[in-house]
């Protein structure tokens, strides 16, 4: 990036012995304050597993969504339901995005999810018919496993833990080539 610089016209009135001389004065300047910068992401997209999770998760909340359409009957496995489909959506969206805040927000929802595949497997009886009812028995155990790939992904994928490791294996680096050089 080159050196921002600006040119100002200074435009004064000097008074001398009562009268007024009009002086008109260029200067090259620096400004003092940056000027506002763009913000240019340099990251790659995303490939392989993280789209995996972006698609298992929207499938699911697809997969939960057309049972829901059908029913007449709204007990509160369908209320469940409505639940699973939108948490499912947020996580699929937040995997996708990968933002500070919608990490925090996948984190929710992943949380929830959780949460009420373990409350389907407690209260097996009352969300019978739910997707998470018996833990997600009836989608063959995918809500509760996609809860456990879910959790272990933002971990893995989670942007400031990947930049301290990157900065400590540079650190670790530049130790053992000034050991070397010594």
């Amino acid at each position: 990036m080159g050196r921002v610089g600006c040119t100002v016209a200074l435009e004064f009135l000097v008074v001398t012995n009562g009268k007024g001389v009009n002086v008109a004065d260029t200067q090259e300047c620096t400004p003092s304050a940056s000027p506002a910068r763009t913000v240019k992401d340099d990251r790659r997209t995303a490939y392989g597993w993280g789209r995996l999770m972006v698609v298992l998760y929207a499938v699911l909340a697809l997969v939960i969504l057309i049972p829901v359409f059908n029913t007449t009957d709204y007990q509160l496995g369908t209320y469940m339901d409505w639940l699973a489909v939108v948490v499912y959506a947020v996580i699929a969206v937040a995997v996708a995005h990968n933002g500070r805040r919608m990490r925090i927000l996948g984190g929710v929802a992943l949380a929830i999810a959780t949460i009420q595949c373990l409350v389907g497997f407690a209260f097996n009886e009352a969300t019978y018919g739910a997707a998470w009812a018996g833990g997600g028995a009836a989608l063959s155990y995918v809500p509760l496993v996609s809860c456990l790939l879910g959790a272990v992904w933002m971990w893995a994928s989670n942007p400031r833990r990947i930049v301290q490791n990157a900065e400590r294996i540079t650190d670790i680096k530049r130790e053992l080539a000034e050991k070397t050089a010594s």
